[in-house]
C-alpha cells in the first residue's frame, strides 16, 4: 500500500469516529432533557392531584383563593350580579311500555271496574 492510501484511510477513520462520539453526546444531551421534561411533568401531575383534592374536599372559594394566592396563582371571585341562579326541574318519572295485552287487560278491568263498585255502593 501505498502512503496516500493509508491516509486515507485515517482521515476516514478519524471523521467517523468523531461522527460516532458527536452522536453519542447528542443522544446523553437527550437523555437528560428528557429527564428534566419528565421530572416536571411528575411535578405538575402531583400539583393537580393536590388542586383536584382541594377541590372535591369542597373547601370555601376564599380559602381556595388564598392557596391559590400563595402559589402565585390568580383566581377572580365573581360578583353576585353575575352569578347565574339554575332553577332545579324536577325529573320525570319514566313509565313502562306496557303491551297489548296489558293494555286490553287494564281496558276491560277499567269498564267493569266501575259497575262493580256502583253496585256495591247501592247494596249497601
Amino acid at each position: 500500500m501505498n502512503l496516500k492510501s493509508v491516509f486515507c484511510c485515517v482521515t476516514f477513520m478519524t471523521f467517523l469516529c468523531i461522527g460516532y462520539v458527536s452522536q453519542q453526546t447528542a443522544i446523553v444531551k437527550l437523555s437528560y432533557e428528557l429527564r428534566i421534561r419528565e421530572n416536571r411533568f411528575n411535578e405538575i401531575i402531583d400539583h393537580n392531584r393536590v388542586l383536584v383534592y382541594n377541590n372535591s374536599s369542597l373547601k370555601a372559594p376564599r380559602y381556595l383563593a388564598g392557596k391559590l394566592e400563595q402559589n402565585s396563582r390568580q383566581l377572580c371571585l365573581p360578583d353576585m350580579d353575575s352569578v347565574a341562579k339554575v332553577k332545579l326541574v324536577r325529573r320525570l318519572d319514566v313509565q313502562p311500555v306496557k303491551s297489548s295485552f296489558n293494555r286490553l287487560k287494564q281496558n276491560l278491568l277499567d269498564v267493569f271496574i266501575p259497575k262493580a263498585q256502583a253496585a256495591l255502593d247501592k247494596d249497601k
